[in-house]
């Protein structure tokens, strides 16, 4: 949605994001901003991210509250002169680590979340449990139990050792990748020619085309569009970047062949249509068009993370958490021309916590980050979850470009759509395909036959490729034996940088070029509670990070999501900068202490052109 502008009482403009949050609206009056009298400034709309941008006159003391009075106030912060964004994060107050158990609470909103943690000596982790609700990133999980000799010397230089062996491999989760489309003989023979339990059947006619340019480039984005004889449509989709495209007859179990049946294709631009040439079943071979007039080729990339976020997700959650920035680094480093939007959707269950939350595209990768460093995995309980839900708000919701070099979804789970819900799943494959949009699944542990081939089928018809996580890595739950493929296994995030850069890069695009990677103005982020103000910035951080607080900062630590302490120091002041190490591009979590109370934020770190990149 567009920024919308307000002006208040002569005293501040706020540039506002806004959300729709589990398609309630997003009353006004929600949060408001007071001043250091705390009189009410004006209220504020929050982004999914809690983000909000304010322009002020001045720099002073304000609130955020949950009322237009004092009786509301969730914490302070410190508004600065100009135009700045800020991101409230819900207080967290963790008390030293020790090995009894005790209790805090997390607030901000309407939302309470009442946490245990306990120290585990036997295995040597922090461990987090919700008593409510599953954790958020505020909540430090798995988090290896600091040595109280250590200095701050040497903490920093076994992150950096220890960071720094992994740069060949990012994450430890392996997984095969596949292409039926690439291996229709093996799928023939893989699969009888009857519709699967979802009603899709793949053996009937498939029309493979490659569409170029007169100058004979692939033709990127052109909206093609199959017709029987009479006229009837039958098939849209939209040609990729090699201009390749999948057209198909008959694959629902409601649709009527006849085996007679001529076909034309045609190229749909605006509302006016071109015959391109008459088309018979393609099979293994690939016919080729040339279009009257050169396509411009577009410059931009939609990436969706469309996760199954029930409990048992927890592992793959994770994972994303902690590989999703150095994927989309590394499609910025191949594809430095096109401009990459990531965009995400977390879906449960009917009767659960929630069924969908989303954060649309943005071109600030970090925001999507920031986002599903806030979801967690929980509710869920039977085998089927709402995966056609996920499916209609990531395909419908989310403003995917009207053209697009690439157009991915990554559609992560271990469930399969509840068997009722047949239609709808048909119905969300032709969306996608008729938008462009590849989904590209990648399955994990739970996951049966069944589920299998619908994954398989769903890459199929939009032109994409299947992911299934195995047991290689040893982590999570055993995997499903693939069927039909020839084992191809690399790390996850290997694999999917692979599709990534085959279904992404054009030959147009000079790989030497700086990437098309738009900088946001950072955040300031604020944490604390109506007593306790810190703020710290820049977010996201790259070589620094700057802390102010109206006490003492007595110790700050800043952890990644595997529980490493990358860095331990005690500023013993109410100001500092800290020099980060050089670590892989992703969300820390960051805890300050403060008159022996703990309160967690966190921070995505992305190094500079000047520092060493962990890829």
């Amino acid at each position: 949605m567009k920024p919308i502008i307000l002006s208040l009482m002569g005293v501040a403009a706020m540039s506002v994001l806004v959300s729709q949050k589990d398609k309630t609206s997003v009353n006004s009056t929600n949060f408001y901003v007071l001043d250091s009298n705390k009189h009410t400034i004006c209220s504020v709309y929050v982004s999914p991210i809690g983000q909000v941008n304010i322009s002020s006159q001045k720099q002073q003391l304000a609130y955020l509250s949950r009322s237009k009075d004092s009786l509301g106030i969730l914490m302070g912060f410190k508004l600065r002169v100009g135009n700045n964004n800020y991101l409230f994060n819900q207080a967290a107050h963790l008390p030293p680590y020790t090995d009894k158990l005790y209790d805090s609470e997390f607030a901000f909103g309407d939302d309470v979340i009442k946490k245990v943690s306990y120290y585990d000596k036997s295995k040597t982790s922090m461990r987090s449990k919700a008593a409510s609700r599953e954790m958020s990133v505020m909540e430090v999980e798995s988090v290896a139990a600091p040595s109280s000799e250590s200095t701050v010397e040497h903490r920093e230089y076994l992150a950096t050792k220890d960071v720094a062996s992994t740069k060949a491999s990012p994450g430890v989760v392996t997984a095969g990748l596949w292409s039926d489309l690439e291996n229709w003989e093996k799928y023939f023979t893989t699969y009888p020619n009857t519709h699967s339990f979802w009603g899709l059947d793949f053996n009937k006619k498939r029309f493979s085309v490659e569409i170029l340019n007169p100058d004979k480039t692939p033709a990127i984005g052109v909206t093609l569009i199959l017709k029987k004889a009479s006229g009837e449509s039958i098939w849209q989709t939209q040609t990729d970047n090699r201009g390749f495209a999948e057209l198909w007859s008959g694959i629902f179990s409601s649709d009527k062949i006849d085996e007679k049946e001529s076909y034309q294709l045609f190229e749909k631009r605006a509302e006016n249509f071109r015959l391109l040439g008459k088309l018979k079943e393609t099979g293994y071979a690939r016919n080729t068009f040339f279009l009257s007039t050169a396509k411009i080729s577009p410059k931009k990339v939609d990436i969706c993370f469309t996760v199954d976020a029930t409990g048992s997700m927890g592992d793959e959650i994770s994972y994303l958490k902690e590989d999703m920035m150095y994927i989309i680094q590394s499609l910025q480093k191949a594809s430095p021309c096109t401009e990459i939007r990531v965009g995400s959707v977390f879906y449960r269950d009917k009767g659960d916590e929630y069924v969908t939350r989303k954060f649309d595209f943005s071109p600030y990768a970090e925001n999507a980050l920031m986002f599903i460093g806030d979801q967690g995995a929980g509710g869920g309980g039977d085998f089927p979850e709402a995966v056609e839900e996920g499916l209609r708000v990531s395909n419908e919701e989310l403003n995917w470009s009207n053209e697009a070099v690439s157009k991915i979804n990554f559609l992560i789970l271990d469930a399969p759509p509840h068997a009722n819900e047949q239609v709808k799943i048909q119905e969300q494959i032709r969306i996608a395909a008729m938008r462009g949009i590849k989904i590209i699944p990648i399955t994990a542990s739970g996951i049966d036959a069944s589920t299998e081939i619908l994954m398989k089928q769903m890459a199929i018809a939009t032109n994409g490729e299947y992911l299934y996580i195995t047991d290689h890595s040893g982590v999570g739950g055993g995997h499903l034996k693939p069927t039909g493929v020839k084992e191809n296994v690399d790390l996850l995030t290997n694999q999917m940088i692979k599709v990534l850069k085959k279904f992404c890069l054009t030959a147009d695009c000079d790989p030497d070029q700086q990437p098309n990677n738009p900088q946001q103005d950072p955040n300031y982020v604020n944490f604390g509670n109506k007593d306790v103000i810190i703020q710290c910035y820049p977010n996201p951080a790259t070589e620094f990070l700057d802390f102010e607080g109206n006490n003492v900062i007595n110790e700050i630590s800043i952890r990644a999501f595997n529980g490493q302490e990358i860095l331990n120091v005690k500023p013993l002041d109410k100001k500092y900068r800290l020099k980060l190490p050089p670590v892989k591009p992703g969300i820390y979590a960051v805890s300050v202490a403060i008159n022996q109370r703990y309160y967690t934020t966190k921070i995505v770190i992305q190094p500079s052109n000047g520092q060493a990149r962990m890829d």
